[in-house]
C-alpha cells in the first residue's frame, strides 16, 4: 500500500463517494485509493453532511423528522449514501459529498498556509470573541486571560493574525496602536519649589531602598475641559495596581487634603496608613501641602510620607500616567467631568481593575487586592466585581 502521499486528492474522494453508494466495505474502498482504512473512515466522518432534503410525506401535517441514531452512523460506513431504505426513511440523513469534502479540505489548507494552524471553526470562534472584547475597548491580553477554555493560541499570535489582515478588527482598533505626542524637551526647573525640600524624587528613592515593605502609592490628577472646576484625584496602589479615582470640587491643595481626610476617615486611620504608606506625586499647586497630606486631621500622627517627581519628568510614575489613558477612554479630553457623578467614577474603576495585567501573573488589580485587602476594604473604597467577559473599557459601561 502506497502511504507516500497522505493527502486525499479530488480524484479519492469521488472514488469513495462513488463506492459508498454502492455500499462497498471500508477495506475494498481502502485498498482502491491505496490509503489505510482508518483514513478513510476519518475522513468520511470528518467531512459528512447533514442533508435535509424534502420527504416524499412531508405535505402531511403529522410529519417530523426523527433523530437518526441508526447504526450506520454510529460505525462504518457513518453515512447514507448506500442504504437501501434511504428514500422511505424519516429519520435525518448524513451523506458523503466527494465536491463538498473537497471545499472544505482545501479551506482548512488556506487557513494553514497563512498560519492559522486551526480549523475554520475554532479561528471563527477566536475572532468573535476577539471583536466583542476590542468592542469594550479590552485590551487582546484581557481577552485571552478570560477566555482560555475557548482561545488557545498565544497574545502574539493574535497581534500578528490582525496585523496580517485576516481577523475582522484591524489594526487601528488595538489598544496598542496609539499615536503618541512627542515628548516636549525637558527644562531645567530654575526655581525650586519649597514645599519639595527633602522630597525629591532621589529622597523617594533612598526612602523605598531603606523602607522596601511599606506600600508604595503614585499619584496625580487629572483634568476635563479648561473651563471645569472639578477634576479627578487618581491613585495606583503599586503593589496590585488598583486604580482609585475620585472627583473633587477644585484642583487645589486644599481639595487634596479633604480627599486624604475622607479616606482616613472612611478607612480608619491604621488602615489608611497600611495602604497609602508613601505617596509619589508631580509638583502641581494642587499637592503643595505635603504636611496636610501627611499627618492625620484627627490625632496629628503621620499617617503617609509623599515625594516628588523631578521637574518635567511624569515618566518617574509612568504606571499611573498609562492607567490615565484607560480613563480616557471612557472620558476623553473634550468630555467635561461636571456631568459625572462619583457613582459613575467607580464604575470606570472597578472595570479597569478588572482587567488582566500581565504584570501581575494573569490576574486582575481587584483579584490581587481582594486577596491582600478583602472585600469589605474594596467595598469601601467604592469597587464591585466585574466579571471579566463584561469588562467595557469606553463610555458604554455607564449606561443602565
Amino acid at each position: 500500500m502506497n502511504k507516500k502521499n497522505k493527502h486525499l486528492t479530488i480524484e479519492d474522494r469521488e472514488f469513495i463517494e462513488e463506492l459508498l453508494t454502492k455500499d462497498i466495505k471500508l477495506k475494498t474502498i481502502a485498498e482502491v485509493i491505496r490509503k489505510d482504512p482508518t483514513t478513510v473512515s476519518k475522513e468520511i466522518k470528518a467531512r459528512r453532511i447533514l442533508n435535509e432534503a424534502n420527504p416524499y410525506n412531508q405535505k402531511y401535517k403529522d410529519y417530523k423528522i426523527e433523530y437518526n441514531n441508526c447504526k450506520r452512523l454510529q460505525r462504518f460506513p457513518h453515512v447514507c449514501n448506500g442504504c437501501p431504505t434511504k428514500t422511505s426513511c424519516r429519520k435525518e440523513k448524513f451523506y458523503y459529498r466527494s465536491k463538498s469534502a473537497q471545499f472544505d479540505y482545501e479551506d482548512e489548507l488556506s487557513f494553514s498556509r497563512i498560519g492559522l494552524d486551526i480549523s475554520s471553526e475554532e479561528f471563527e470562534i477566536i475572532d468573535t470573541i476577539v471583536t466583542l472584547g476590542l468592542e469594550k475597548k479590552q485590551s487582546i491580553y484581557h481577552i485571552l486571560c478570560s477566555n482560555p477554555d475557548l482561545i488557545k493560541v498565544s497574545e502574539r499570535t493574535i497581534y500578528r493574525w490582525i496585523d496580517e489582515g485576516v481577523m475582522t478588527p484591524s489594526r487601528f482598533e488595538l489598544k496598542k496602536a496609539i499615536r503618541y505626542k512627542p515628548r516636549k524637551k525637558k527644562r531645567k526647573d530654575t526655581k525650586p519649589k519649597v514645599f519639595t525640600l527633602n522630597k525629591t524624587f532621589d529622597d523617594f528613592e533612598k526612602f523605598r531602598k531603606d523602607n522596601p515593605s511599606i506600600n508604595y502609592v503614585q499619584m496625580d490628577t487629572v483634568e476635563g475641559k479648561k473651563s471645569d472646576k472639578q477634576v479627578l484625584l487618581t491613585f495606583q496602589l503599586m503593589n496590585s495596581s488598583l486604580l482609585l479615582a475620585y472627583l473633587i470640587d477644585h484642583q487645589r491643595a486644599v481639595c487634596v487634603v479633604e480627599q486624604f481626610n475622607y479616606l482616613e476617615e472612611l478607612l480608619g486611620l491604621e488602615k489608611f496608613k497600611e495602604l497609602f504608606g508613601v505617596v509619589l506625586t508631580d509638583r502641581g499647586s494642587e499637592f503643595s501641602d505635603p504636611a496636610g497630606m501627611e499627618f492625620s486631621h484627627v490625632t496629628g500622627e503621620r499617617r503617609c510620607h509623599i515625594y516628588y517627581c523631578d521637574p518635567q519628568r511624569s515618566d518617574q510614575k509612568g504606571s499611573l500616567e498609562n492607567v490615565h489613558r484607560r480613563i480616557r477612554e471612557f472620558i476623553p479630553k473634550s468630555k467635561s467631568f461636571e456631568k459625572f457623578n462619583q457613582k459613575q467614577i467607580n464604575i470606570i474603576n472597578s472595570n479597569i481593575n478588572g482587567t488582566y495585567l500581565s504584570s501581575l501573573d494573569n490576574k486582575t488589580p481587584f483579584d490581587v487586592s481582594r486577596a491582600h485587602m478583602g472585600s469589605s476594604v474594596l467595598k469601601q473604597l467604592g469597587l464591585t466585581y466585574i466579571a471579566p467577559n463584561d469588562i467595557i473599557l469606553h463610555i458604554d459601561s455607564l449606561k443602565d
